[in-house]
Parts: C-alpha cells; sequence; structure tokens
C-alpha cells in the first residue's frame, strides 16, 4: 500500500504540473498570440463558370508554413475558413480532374474575400476528343486517394457499399469488413466531418451511392497529431465520402419491410435530413436473418465468439452468409459487425446528428441501441500439438444461447476559440447486458482412445459500463512553428454479474469408470479507471525543421473480485465457497514517457527521428485466497522513424518504423481459475511482464491517369519479445498441478512471457479498366507469415503460419441498368510446429462469386448471386465443397420508381454452411457453426429521394 500511496503523490503532482502550464501558457498568449479569428471567403469554379463542389481548399500563412487551414467548398462551390491570422497567405485549391490553382491574399478585416477562382481543366481527364466522356477513376496525391464515383456505373438502388465493391484497391469482405490498399477501414467521414462515431459499418451500408461525388482513402492521423504534424502512431485508415453539390440539401433515404418462410422477417430503414452543416440521420432495424446495420459494442468481451467457456474464434464466418475462413491467432476486431456463428434476432436504432452551433463551434453526436438474441450450434474438433506417442483430440458439440443488450453514445465538441487557441472535448458512454447459456458435450480422446467426456451446463448474467472522456487543447503561438498542446483522458469501468456451472464429468480408466459433478454459482465484480495526459510543445530549428518535445504520464489501476460457491446436493439454499477457484486481485500501472522529436520537411520529402524513454511500473496484489504481491519496474527506449517521399504527384513511397509497450490485462494476470469447461481450465500469470514490440512498414502507391491505372503495395514485419503467449499443461493421468486438481484428459491453459513472436504481410493491388468489355479489373495479391511461441507441457513449440492469398475481381462498368460482378479468392495455408512435426499441415480454401442485376424496361429488376466454397486439408468430416445460391425478382412502381415490391430466395439449394479454421500455438482446429438455410422472402421498398 505504501507503494500505491507514493505512486499516487507522483500522479497528483503531474496533474498539478499540467494544469498549472494550461494557465501560465493562456496568460502568455494575450502577449504572443498575434491578434486572430479571420475568416477567409471565396468561390471555386471551372473556367466557364460552373461551381465546383468538394474543392479542396487551402490557406497557408506565409510567416509560418505549419500553420495551415483548409475547407472544402459547398454546393454553390463558396468556401469559409476561420481562424485565420493577419497577413500574407498563399491560397491552395485543388479538386480532381483539374490543375491546381494557387492564388496569395494579405488577409485583413478589410480585405477577406478572395473572390472567384476559376479552376482549368488538367490532363486528368481521359481522350475527351477520342472517347467521350471518359472519366479518371482515381487519383493519387501524396498519400491519398481520391476515386471519382461518376467512374463507376451502379444500380440506382446501390449503396456505398456495392460503390467500394467496384474501386481499385478495395475490397469488401462477406463479414462486411472494408479493406482499402490491404488495411481494414476504421473510419468513415461525410464531408469531412465524423458520422455515427468510429462506426464504417453504418455509413457504407445505408449512405445510397447516387449521393457520391468523390471518395478519398488516407490515413487519418490522431487529432493532436494533426495538430502538431508529429506522426504519434496513432493514425486510421478512414474513408472520407464527398457528397455531390446539388445533394447537400433534402431529405433521402429507404424504408422497407418483408416477410418469409419459416417466419423470416425484417424490417427498418433510414432517413438522413441535409440542411448544410446541420445534418440528421435516423437508422432502424428488426430482422431474424442476421442482419446488422451498425456495429455493437462489446465492453465485455462476451459477444457470439468471444463467449465464456469458448475460445477466440479469429475469422469466423456469420451464418446466414455462408462460407468460411482460415486465420492464424489475430486481435478481436474493435466492433463485432452482427455476423456472428449462429441466427440472430436483432432489434438497433441509432441517431447521428451534427451542425455547426457558432462560428467557431462545430458538434457531432450519435447514439446506438441495440439488442440481439443468437442462438448458436456449433461442433469443433481440435488437435492439440502435445506428445508424439500421443495424438489428442477435443470434439465437442455446444448449444448456445445469448441475450445481449447494448448502449452506445459519443460526441465531438471542436470550438476554436480564435487564431490561436482551440479546444476539443470527446466523451464516450458504453452499457451493456449480456445473459449467455450454453451445453457442452465434450470428449477427449488419446490415439483414439476416449479418456474423459464432460457434459455442462454454464450461464452467466453480466453487466457492464465504460466511459471515456478526452479533452485536448491547442494552442500556436505567434513565433513561427512554435505550438503547444495538451491532452488529458480518463476512462472509469465496471462489470459484475452472476455466473452458474452444472457438469457432470465422466473418467474412463482401464479399469473403471468414474464420474464426478460440479454443482457452482459464482459472484463476479470489476471495476477500474486510468488517468492519462500527452503534452507536446514545438520549436522551429531552421525553415524546414522543427522539434517536438513530449512528455506522456498515464496511472491505471483495475480490481477484480471473484466468488465461486458450491451448491450442496440435496440441500435448499446450503453452499460453501471454494478457495481454489475464489480470488481478490487490483492491479496498478504507472507509466511516464517522455522524448524528443525532429521532423524535416523540404519539397518532396519528410522526415521525422525521435527517440522516447518510458519508465513503468506493474504492481500486482492479491489479498484472497492469501496475501501476495508482485512489483515489475521498466525502463526502455523507444525510438521511432517516419519517412515520406513523392516520387511524383501521382506517387509516393513511405516507411515507417516504431517501438510500443503493452501491458497485460487484469484477466491475464488474475492466478484463479476458470472452470466453465472443466476438462479446458484457464488460470492467469501475476508474473507476467509488459511485452516490447518493433514494427515496421513501408507503402507504395502510384496511379496513370491516362490509363486509369493504379498500383499499391504494403509490407510490415513485427517482432515481439516477451510476447504473452500460452501453456499449456495436459493431464495424462489424475494429477494436482500448482494445487489445481486435474483428472486424466483434462488441460490447464495460463499465459507466460516468451520471446520469438514474428508477425509479417506482403500485399499488392493493381487495376485498371478492360475498354473492350466495358469493365474494371483489379487484382490483389499478398503473404502472411506468423510464428508464435508456446510451452506444451513445458517444451517450447513455435507455430509457424504461411498462406499465400490471392484474388480477382472483374465488374461491369457498362450502364446503371445492367450489372455484374466476377470474383476469385484463394489461400493456401502451410501450418509447421516445431514440436510436432509429424502433425503438420496444408490446407486450401477459395471462394469464386458470380452476380448479376439486371434492369428491364426501367420496371422489372431481376438478380442473383452464386457463390462456390472449396475446403481441402481439413479435418475429414470439414472437408467440402457447397454452393450457396440466391436470387431475386422485383417491380418497381410509383413516381421515379420510388417503391419495389421484391421476391428473393435465399440459399437457393439448401447447400449453404459455415466453416473455419483456427491455428494456434497449441492447437488447431476445425469448427462449423449454425446457419440459416433455404427460405423465401417478399419485400416492400420505398426510397425517399428530396433534394434541393
Amino acid at each position: 500500500m505504501k507503494k500505491s500511496f507514493i505512486v499516487n503523490i507522483k500522479l497528483i503532482t503531474v496533474l498539478i504540473f499540467l494544469f498549472n502550464s494550461s494557465i501560465i501558457l493562456n496568460a502568455q498568449s494575450g502577449r504572443e498570440g498575434g491578434g486572430g479569428g479571420l475568416s477567409l471567403r471565396g468561390k471555386v469554379t471551372d473556367d466557364a463558370g460552373k461551381a465546383l463542389r468538394g474543392a479542396s481548399v487551402q490557406a497557408v500563412w506565409l510567416r509560418d508554413s505549419t500553420s495551415k487551414k483548409g475547407a472544402i467548398t459547398d454546393r454553390d462551390g463558396k468556401f469559409s475558413i476561420d481562424g485565420l491570422r493577419r497577413g500574407e497567405h498563399r491560397v491552395e485549391v485543388s479538386f480532381v480532374g483539374f490543375e491546381r490553382y494557387i492564388k496569395s491574399i494579405n488577409l485583413s478585416p478589410d480585405n477577406n474575400d478572395i473572390g472567384t477562382l476559376k479552376l482549368k481543366p488538367g490532363d486528368v481527364r481521359l481522350g475527351e476528343i477520342t472517347v467521350e466522356g471518359e472519366i479518371v477513376r482515381q487519383e493519387q496525391r501524396e498519400d491519398t486517394t481520391i476515386y471519382n464515383a461518376d467512374a463507376f456505373k451502379v444500380n440506382p438502388d446501390a449503396t456505398t457499399e456495392d460503390l467500394l465493391k467496384k474501386m481499385p484497391g478495395v475490397t469488401v469482405e462477406r463479414d462486411g469488413t472494408v479493406q482499402a490498399q490491404g488495411e481494414n477501414i476504421r473510419k468513415v467521414l461525410i464531408d469531412g466531418k465524423e458520422f455515427f462515431g468510429d462506426d464504417p459499418t453504418v455509413a457504407i451500408k445505408s449512405l445510397p451511392a447516387e449521393i457520391i461525388d468523390k471518395i478519398q482513402v488516407f490515413d487519418q492521423a490522431s487529432d493532436q497529431a494533426q495538430f502538431t504534424g508529429f506522426d504519434d502512431g496513432n493514425s486510421q485508415k478512414t474513408l472520407n465520402i464527398i457528397t455531390k453539390s446539388d445533394k447537400g440539401r433534402g431529405n433521402f433515404g429507404k424504408l422497407y419491410a418483408g416477410y418469409g418462410t419459416d417466419d423470416r422477417y425484417w424490417g427498418g430503414g433510414n432517413v438522413n435530413y441535409f440542411q448544410g452543416d446541420m445534418r440528421l440521420s435516423v437508422i432502424g432495424l428488426t430482422n431474424n436473418i442476421n442482419q446488422q446495420n451498425f456495429a455493437v459494442s462489446d465492453v465485455l468481451s462476451a459477444t457470439g465468439a468471444s463467449a465464456p467457456n469458448r475460445p477466440s474464434f479469429a475469422g469466423a464466418r456469420g451464418p446466414g452468409r455462408g462460407g468460411g475462413s482460415a486465420r492464424g491467432m489475430g486481435s478481436a476486431a474493435d466492433f463485432l459487425t452482427g455476423q456472428q456463428n449462429g441466427i440472430s434476432t436483432t432489434n438497433s436504432i441509432g441517431l447521428n446528428y451534427s451542425d455547426r452551433w457558432s462560428e467557431g463551434m462545430t458538434f457531432t453526436g450519435s447514439y446506438f441501441f441495440n439488442l440481439s438474441n443468437n442462438d448458436n450450434v456449433s461442433l469443433v474438433a481440435r488437435n492439440f500439438f502435445v506428445d508424439p506417442d500421443a495424438e489428442q483430440m477435443y470434439n465437442e458439440t455446444n448449444a448456445a444461447f445469448t441475450d445481449n443488450f447494448n448502449h452506445r453514445l459519443n460526441a465531438r465538441f471542436d470550438y476554436q476559440i480564435d487564431s490561436s487557441h482551440s479546444i476539443l472535448f470527446t466523451p464516450r458512454i458504453n452499457f451493456q447486458a449480456n445473459d449467455y447459456n450454453s451445453n457442452v458435450d465434450g470428449i477427449t480422446s488419446f490415439n483414439s482412445v476416449d479418456v474423459n467426456r464432460t457434459e455442462n451446463d454454464y450461464q452467466s448474467d453480466l453487466q457492464a459500463f465504460s466511459i471515456d472522456n478526452s479533452l485536448l487543447y491547442r494552442y500556436k503561438f505567434a513565433k513561427k512553428g512554435r505550438t503547444f498542446s495538451m491532452q488529458l483522458s480518463n476512462n472509469v469501468n465496471k462489470n459484475s454479474g452472476n455466473t452458474y456451472l452444472l457438469s457432470n464429468n465422466t473418467i474412463f480408466d482401464v479399469t473403471a469408470v468414474n464420474q464426478f459433478e460440479f454443482n457452482q454459482d459464482g459472484d463476479i465484480l470489476g471495476d477500474g479507471y486510468r488517468l492519462n495526459s500527452e503534452l507536446n510543445y514545438t520549436e522551429p530549428i531552421t525553415e524546414f525543421t522543427l522539434l517536438q518535445f513530449s512528455y506522456n504520464p498515464s496511472y491505471t489501476v483495475s480490481n477484480s473480485d471473484k466468488e465461486v460457491y458450491n451448491l450442496q446436493p440435496g440441500e435448499e439454499n446450503f453452499r460453501f465457497l471454494d478457495t481454489m477457484l475464489t480470488n481478490n486481485f487490483e492491479n496498478i500501472y504507472f507509466q511516464q514517457r517522455g522524448g524528443l522529436s525532429m521532423m524535416y520537411n523540404k519539397d518532396k520529402t519528410n522526415i521525422t527521428l525521435g527517440m522516447d524513454y518510458q519508465a513503468a511500473d506493474l504492481q500486482g496484489r492479491q489479498v484472497f485466497p492469501f496475501d501476495a504481491e508482485t512489483n515489475f519496474t521498466f525502463g526502455d527506449f523507444l525510438p521511432n522513424l517516419r519517412i515520406q517521399h513523392n516520387l511524383s504527384k501521382t506517387t509516393n513511397i513511405r516507411f515507417n518504423y516504431r517501438t510500443s509497450t503493452s501491458a497485460p490485462s487484469l484477466s491475464q494476470l488474475q492466478n484463479v481459475v476458470d472452470n466453465s469447461n472443466p476438462v479446458l481450465l484457464r488460470a492467469g500469470n501475476q508474473d507476467l511482464k509488459q511485452n516490447y514490440t518493433h514494427t515496421i512498414m513501408t507503402r507504395f502507391g502510384t496511379s496513370d491517369f491516362r490509363s486509369s491505372s493504379f498500383l499499391f503495395a504494403f509490407g510490415m514485419l513485427r517482432f515481439t519479445n516477451d510476447y504473452i503467449a500460452n501453456s499449456l499443461l495436459t493431464a495424462r493421468r489424475d494429477t494436482v498441478i500448482d494445487n489445481i486438481p486435474l483428472f486424466a484428459g483434462s488441460q490447464l491453459s495460463r499465459p507466460v512471457n516468451l520471446d520469438g513472436y514474428v508477425n509479417g504481410r506482403l500485399f499488392a493491388a493493381f487495376g485498371r479498366p478492360v475498354p473492350f468489355l466495358k469493365s474494371n479489373f483489379n487484382i490483389r495479391s499478398g503473404v502472411v507469415y506468423s510464428k508464435t511461441p508456446g510451452l506444451i507441457n513445458d517444451r517450447l513449440n513455435e507455430a509457424n503460419n504461411f498462406s499465400i492469398n490471392s484474388g480477382v475481381v472483374l465488374s461491369s462498368n457498362i450502364s446503371q441498368n445492367f450489372d455484374f460482378t466476377l470474383s476469385y479468392s484463394g489461400n493456401y495455408t502451410i501450418v509447421e510446429n516445431s514440436l510436432l512435426p509429424e502433425q503438420n499441415n496444408n490446407y486450401f480454401i477459395h471462394v469464386a462469386n458470380g452476380s448479376v442485376n439486371w434492369i428491364l424496361w426501367g420496371k422489372l429488376v431481376l438478380n442473383t448471386e452464386l457463390f462456390h466454397n472449396l475446403y481441402k486439408g481439413l479435418e475429414q468430416e470439414f472437408d467440402q465443397e457447397f454452393i450457396l445460391w440466391n436470387a431475386s425478382i422485383g417491380f418497381k412502381f410509383l413516381e421515379n420508381n420510388a417503391a419495389e415490391l421484391r421476391l428473393s430466395v435465399y440459399d437457393i439449394l439448401g447447400q449453404n454452411n459455415s466453416i473455419t479454421r483456427n491455428v494456434t500455438e497449441i492447437y488447431l482446429e476445425d469448427l462449423r457453426t449454425q446457419v440459416l438455410q433455404r427460405y423465401f422472402m417478399l419485400t416492400i421498398t420505398y426510397n425517399l429521394r428530396r433534394f434541393g
């Protein structure tokens, strides 16, 4: 406790320093502010005087080239840039298809209107004499890729998701994940503003393609990094959707309802009200066919595949979609998109609002509600890398039922006080309740001989909430390049609930069969908080060189109290505490990080080099069932290097090297046994240390406007010291390990620190039009490698996974009335492990897809899609191929074809399946989950389109 008191004193001292710094700098701003608060107005048109919507306008203060502000032109081509300083500015205007425009203005209160800026057509329009109207598909500007939506023809009812599928370098997976240039899209902006928080699912599924003018793909830095200009490694792959000039005001959306065989139903819609800066969107959905219109925040890590009694099945496919995947171990996504294992019933609603409240204040906020019920029956075949003399298999049937209830609220207040000061406040609130019930029948065998069987009923009723707040203060001094920013953030979280386990277990001995039963209930209570601050100060050294001093202290406290009681058979309300399964644990992590970075920026080259030093103290204290303390102190140097070079306006290359550390989680540290599956026990390890990771990343992108081709390449290599791996102990006979009884065939898994983790990836994508087919051709290929260390019965095993994947897409660009897509994706994986090479395995999975959407006579709509799935090299009962065939016919009516009546058939052949292979350092497993099969659905849809 004395050490905790000292740490708290350190933290209080740091916070006092931060707030005093803020007061001092505010006082200094009155002396060095240099005036401010001016606005620059103007209008952008083509050389014929037609307004250009979505043009990018940037004003650069000539006294300080790092002082930049920008805006996007509205439907009338007008723009307004607020918070500028008095004096000479260089105004730069860029727009796809036109030459870059540069003009200077001496900004003052009496001279703040730059007038009309006319852009001349550039060389990005293709063959306007020989090929009438052909437009370039995409443009590469430094590290930003810009797609022209008009160059991709989609049907009139297409969504943003349908449009993205046609764009080179962009893929939309069948589980809804969007990837651009080999990386997952984490955020979607609408005209530069957040849309439903950080959830990319909503925009791509709800926004109609017809309102989109352009789509930008880039790495968005954190708010603090955007201000300082120094990359802090917290960038997110982002899509910015620029709407068309005549779609900025009006109402649009879609309402639909359908009912089908087997009591299948769905209904919902989205309505959007856009009036310039004020934008209001509402979405809703109810169905029992596994559809989800936005992501579900999983505070408890208890939804779907992450539920108790089941390890995380990376890459599991959602039922109702069919298909499957094969991936090694990976981190869970930030959100679940609803495509979970099993059959889900979903009721959800979402609201998004954004507006400019005053000259300097903008607001964006969103709210989500989700209520889902999931039923899933799964089959598991797991082969452990245990012993060359004994092949250990675990086969399981699990019937699981989950009710999940979730609220999510986030907001963003951006206040530009004047040209020097600004404040950004971003609060977030999450609440989740989860009820889970599983019935497991699992059998463990050695060399095809059964050694144990478990039949158990596990139930949990859990609740949790999490509150996050972040306050960012930014200040720009009068001196060129001198800035200060301070970010304060905190998190408060709490979870509670109870569990129940009834388990019947059988041990098959050579001479006898032994049986025993568990009848237990448990109480879980956990809470914690985190305080974090980050200070950055930049100082110019030369015209092209800038220094940054940074300091980042953080303080995290986590508590967990788990009590498990054994229920006495035959005696009502009698229970006694099981001390082996009961634990009370507190974890404190105090970290201080500071460093110096230098950035050189001239012409086409930007280089950033930095070195941080991090001192961290990790304390763990167990107070029950006995007192125990651990204390680790870490001191690490954390170098980083970033190089960006623009070979031309359309070609650039980037290199990034960074180091980082990561502390173990509370669940990994807490030394308590989880017996939700009595044959697969799990426990924590309070002796865990933080890991240290090196990450190297490089990117190359180029485009050719004349051929409208695009090439992108991406490479990543990551290796980790003190990687938190798994240690697996298997009991060949009844035994006791660390006071934990294990019966024959049962296992105990714990996290341990091991060196040697390596993960690498190469990815390349190329695309260009095929004129004689009036189609777009895209091809992508990649290699993924991972080496994951683990301990199996105290012996080191290194699982090496090497995967080669490739895919091609041919998508039509004929007309809005005829749309087809042909695609193929194949993945060949080699699995090798050092401990048991005789269990090495190679397997192959492919998915071939074809889809057609045809509108006849402007009224009749025919749609069909076909998926061929092939699995080779898996366990015998999972090694198969099947076809998923869907089709529909619809009829449009009312004015402007606003309504449609459609009859759809899902899984016409009744072959749909869901198969997944997962490979870890301790086992290889195949998983089959419950899926939706053939049903008919009659749906009526109404499209709302009122603009102007």
